[in-house]
């Protein structure tokens, strides 16, 4: 079975471990196609990549797709390397919100319109006869 590994990271491209934080080398779109990024190596550590079951525990604002670069240790779950990079963004990935004209408007009641209610007079239905 050829799963993916990945990598879960801050909008920034940081990933928080409990080691301390890793600073990948982001994969750097130019024009259509985006060439892997450089591999990030973390001597007298590890790098952890994660396949889908596994990156639940470590969630976070962007996530990649990941190689291994060098000798890997498969732990079923995980592949712990000292070298990797990473490949590709998946759709998962953070994207700063544009502000569109709906969510553009004041949150508060100033500046805005007030909506009129027209009350109209009652009237009495005709009586049949």
């Amino acid at each position: 079975m050829n799963e993916h590994l990945s990598v879960a990271t801050r909008a920034d491209g940081v990933e928080t471990t409990a080691s301390g934080e890793i600073a990948w080398n982001l994969p750097a779109a130019s024009g259509e196609t985006t060439p892997p990024g450089e591999p990030t190596p973390v001597p007298g550590g590890e790098l952890v990549l994660r396949r889908s079951v596994a990156l639940l525990d470590a969630l976070d604002e962007r996530i990649f797709f990941a190689e291994p670069m060098g000798r890997a240790d498969d732990t079923g779950d995980t592949v712990r390397t000292a070298s990797a990079r990473l490949t590709a963004e998946t759709a998962w990935g953070w994207r700063p919100r544009r502000a569109s004209p709906r969510t553009a408007r004041p949150t508060s009641s100033a500046g805005r319109r007030r909506r009129r209610t027209v009350r109209r007079p009652a009237t009495s239905s005709p009586r049949r006869g």
